[in-house]
């Protein structure tokens, strides 16, 4: 694994590589690090991939931005890791926020994306399925981050593995992204609108949700399969937000039966 900064508009992003083989980039979500995808960026390096994960702007190691930003500026950031590190075209996975990310890139580099992978995410504008106002406030109002992310998890998968979301809690709250970080990467959220543009997606797209997501409702990845014209729907019943947490094995089975290492990058 090696580390490495690109700057772009005054902005440093830090990414790392795992591996050698065919480009898998990892996008990760709202508030976090790419440290948060815990060993799956070491897991599919070991399996043939060459894994490129990003901290996004406002989050870990990247720097914080200097005033308000849109998801097209997070996928202009994307370029600027890829030119950097030398990749022409890769396959894209993208998690919540990191799937509007990667459908912002899949949108405007037709031809840097073989195949996209977008997991627990929503599109933008009018195909937005929204939280219930309910769930939104049990989450905003969560004690700790702990209790946050039992909330993003399936009823009942919290008080079964507390250790589990206990070792989590931990590692988020060593990279905590402070308020105004988080609000920036929230309005990026909240202002994006890519529904009208969301036929122009040419790759494969696989669009893998839990059953039972709560923060962003299932009916998202209907929408999103109704406007990709060569997109699927798996969904992972029994599973809140957080599929990789929750599944892991399931998620890893995934995400290598999609990205077949046959196919030439």
């Amino acid at each position: 694994m090696s580390e490495h900064r690109v700057t772009r508009d005054g902005v440093e992003i830090a990414y790392w590589v795992y591996g050698e083989g065919p480009p898998l980039v990892l996008l990760i979500g709202l508030g976090v690090a790419a440290s948060a995808w815990g060993p799956l960026p070491m897991v599919l390096s070991q399996g043939g991939y060459k894994v490129v994960a990003i901290d996004n702007r406002d989050a870990g190691m990247s720097s914080s931005a200097p005033g308000p930003y849109g998801i097209p500026d997070m996928a202009v950031d994307v370029v600027a890791v890829l030119d950097d590190a030398g990749i022409k075209r890769t396959d894209l996975l993208g998690l919540s926020m990191g799937g509007e990310i990667a459908q912002q890139f899949a949108i405007d580099n037709p031809d840097r994306v073989n195949r996209l992978m977008l997991v627990s995410t929503l599109p933008g504008g009018d195909g937005r399925v929204v939280a219930k106002p309910d769930y939104l406030e049990r989450l905003f109002a969560a004690k700790d981050t702990a209790a946050s992310i039992a909330i993003q998890t399936a009823p009942g998968f919290a008080e079964e593995h507390p250790g589990l979301i206990e070792s989590l809690a931990e590692r988020w709250q060593e990279e905590n992204t402070d308020p105004s970080r988080f609000a920036r990467q929230w309005d990026a959220i909240v202002n994006f609108d890519d529904w009208d543009s969301l036929s122009s997606i040419t790759c494969p797209t696989l669009i893998l949700h839990g059953g039972l997501d709560e923060f962003v409702p299932l009916g998202n990845a209907h929408n999103l399969a109704s406007r990709i014209p060569d997109s699927k729907v798996v969904v992972i019943e029994g599973v809140g937000h957080l599929i990789g947490l929750e599944r892991p094995f399931e998620f890893v089975e995934a995400i290598t039966s999609f990205f077949l290492l046959d196919k030439e990058n």
